[in-house]
């Protein structure tokens, strides 16, 4: 399916009958004769809605994919806290560690949150970045920190280079860890 712009073109001058075109499905109207600059501008108009919806679908997308991976994570924390009281298993450095794990995934979200507030606000062509020399060996293994209870719990194993080298870059720290 192809989905493209309708803009009607039309000698008719009647008020009902643009509006029930509109209706209908046309994006936009012309009347004749034709001003090939105004149509010309129509169009352009028309297309960059379209990319502009396009970008906002694909957005909205990718926002709601790195807002999963927090919030599960907080419902399986919360899941196996829950089982352990249940089962009088209360450590409560354990439950500690817990709540620790909890925080650092709601500032995830509160990341991901003010990422998507800031592109709302400056537009999706203005992603502001806060760049700064990062220590990549340490932003891994803070992010390998969220998972590692995670990875424990579920019997695997984290393998990495044992002598990584001192890696620094200039880059915006949260946007790197989201990713």
């Amino acid at each position: 399916m192809v989905d493209l712009p309708i803009i009607m073109v039309t000698a008719i001058d009647e008020n009902d009958r643009i509006v029930r075109a509109l209706e209908l499905g046309a994006n936009d109207y012309v009347p004749k004769p034709i001003n090939y600059p105004i149509l010309l501008a129509r169009i352009q108009t028309q297309l960059s809605l379209k990319q502009l919806a396009a970008m906002n679908t694909e957005f909205l997308a990718t926002a709601s994919h790195d807002l999963r991976k927090p919030l599960a994570q907080i419902a399986d924390i919360a899941n196996q806290s829950r089982l352990k009281l249940a089962a009088g298993d209360v450590n409560p450095q354990h439950l500690l560690d817990d709540f620790t794990r909890i925080s650092q995934w709601v500032a995830q979200i509160n990341n991901i949150t003010a990422c998507v507030l800031d592109m709302q606000t400056s537009g999706f062509a203005q992603i502001r970045l806060t760049k700064m020399p990062v220590q990549m060996e340490q932003l891994v293994e803070e992010s390998v920190a969220y998972l590692r209870e995670t990875v424990r719990n579920k019997q695997l194993k984290i393998i990495g280079p044992q002598d990584a080298s001192r890696l620094v870059v200039e880059a915006d720290r949260n946007r790197i860890r989201q990713v």
